[in-house]
């Protein structure tokens, strides 16, 4: 079941217009996978399983560093470079451009998103912490990379917190699902905070989630886009 609310469309004219927000009620990562695909019945262990993932994903990257695309059921891998070229004789210039990683949904994985997915419509929570955007300010980036002792920005709502609890804050959750809790925080607002990554974000990908206390009960608030320490 996928589960979503509406939001107001701000992107159009429509009077009362709304778009559809998917709620993400947990991040899986590749410990936790491996535990689910043991338990529907793989052959090999757990430990093999995060040594194969793992080798998938390396096997990917050398394809894609050689300028292929890599089509599998699941998904299609390419690369892509950012950045504007000021005339057809331009060169590369790494100050000026990018190259990134692009992945689209294959087709058995879009016949399964079309067939196969049932949708349940929830109202909006409107006291669970909603987070807009991370600004990573060491690399200038946003939505994308986060740097170990460097200084991180959070835009939302409902950003309220008591950091002296230790189970309410800014946590940063690896791909094992171990949290890493922020320890210093520079600036506190209900739509913005700004801190100091923590030291330990060894490079990774990692997903942000906010956690505040509302009455008697701990809200969770989960960024949708994954982050890349480095």
């Amino acid at each position: 079941m996928i589960y979503f609310n509406l939001r107001e469309n701000k992107l159009v004219e429509q009077p009362h217009a709304s778009c559809a927000h998917v709620r993400i009620v947990h991040n899986v990562g590749v410990s936790e996978f491996a535990d689910v695909l043991c338990e529907r019945g793989s052959t090999i262990t757990k430990t093999d399983t995060i040594a194969l993932i793992q080798m998938i994903g390396e096997t990917i990257q050398s394809l894609l560093a050689q300028s292929y695309s890599v089509s599998l059921p699941f998904a299609t891998f390419s690369s892509g470079i950012k950045g504007i070229f000021d005339s057809p004789t331009d060169q590369y210039d790494p100050e000026r451009h990018q190259v990134r990683p692009r992945v689209m949904a294959g087709a058995k994985l879009k016949h399964f998103f079309t067939y196969g997915v049932e949708v349940e419509k929830h109202l909006l929570d409107q006291t669970r912490p909603i987070l807009f955007q991370y600004e990573d300010v060491e690399s200038g980036t946003a939505n994308t990379i986060l740097t170990p002792n460097g200084i991180g920005r959070i835009y939302g709502k409902n950003m309220t917190m008591d950091t002296e609890q230790p189970d309410q804050g800014i946590f940063f959750v690896d791909q094992d699902g171990q949290k890493i809790r922020v320890q210093k925080i520079a600036e506190s607002r209900p739509s913005f905070c700004a801190f100091v990554v923590p030291q330990e974000c060894v490079p990774g990908t990692y997903t942000i989630k906010f956690v505040n206390l509302h009455g008697e009960e701990l809200r969770e608030g989960v960024f949708n886009k994954p982050l890349t320490a480095q």
